[in-house]
Parts: structure tokens; sequence; C-alpha cells
């Protein structure tokens, strides 16, 4: 889907590939923590649930304030719907195939790789917006002027 543009994003791209993804593991988290808290069997359990969600709230908007940054303000709100989808594709790649349906897995995994890939081109957006000089362009400028 995307190897053309993704080819563009030259170099090692795991750096930012990891660092997308423990951001997606943030998002997901902060969902089952506001789950457990609304299960909490006390009161003093939901407090440090609510603690432990404060905590992570932190860590997750300091990266996400670098991943607006990096992507611009008008990306943000549909990669962060697609953070979390590349969680979602991945855990159900997961049950099925531990249901032993490989093929429908890998189908998840390769959804979800698609999405990650979308987000590394979008981190690495200014590398990619840098004007490509053509070779006549570039021998032009070289030529002295007659």
């Amino acid at each position: 889907m995307l190897e053309e543009e993704f080819k563009l994003a030259k170099g090692d791209v795991s750096k930012e590939a990891d660092w997308i993804m423990g951001i997606a593991e943030l998002v997901e988290e902060a969902v089952h923590l506001d789950f457990a808290a609304v299960d909490a069997k006390s009161k003093k359990e939901r407090e440090m649930i609510l603690k432990v969600a404060n905590l992570i709230d932190k860590i997750r908007i300091k990266h996400l304030e670098e991943f607006v940054r990096r992507i611009g303000d008008q990306r943000y709100c549909g990669a962060k719907h697609n953070l979390s989808a590349i969680k979602r594709f991945m855990e159900v790649g997961d049950k099925h195939r531990r249901e032993g349906n490989l093929k429908k897995a890998v189908e998840f995994y390769k959804d979800a790789y698609d999405l990650l890939n979308a987000l590394v081109i979008l981190v690495r957006k200014k590398e990619l917006e840098k004007p490509i000089e053509s070779k006549q362009s570039s021998q032009h400028q070289t030529q002295p002027s007659k």
C-alpha cells in the first residue's frame, strides 16, 4: 500500500516506529485504566488506579506533544485514532493466531504494519517535503553563465 512513500523515509526507521508503538501502548493503557477504575472493588483501589492513570497521562501527553509537533496539528486527531487502530489490529491478529487462523492473523498484522508505516511517514514529513532536485536542474545550476 505505502511501499513507494515508505521508501522515501530513508534510513533506519526503527527508532520512530518503536517510539510510535510506545505512544500507541500508552493510548491503549489509558483506556484499560479507565475501565479498571470503573471496575475497582473499593474506593482505595479506584484512587490507586486513577493515580497510576495520572502518571501515565503525563508521560503520554509529553510524547503526544512531540508527536503533534512533528506531524502537525491538523493531522493529530486522525493519527491518534491510527495509534489506537494499530494496537487493536495487533490484538485481533493475536486472537486469530491463537485460534489457529494464521492467514487472518497475518492480514491484521499487515494492516497494523501499514498504519505504522503511515505514521512513520508523517513523523518524517520534513525529510519527505524537501524538494527533489533533478540531475538536469543541478547541472544547470553548476554551469557557468555565458
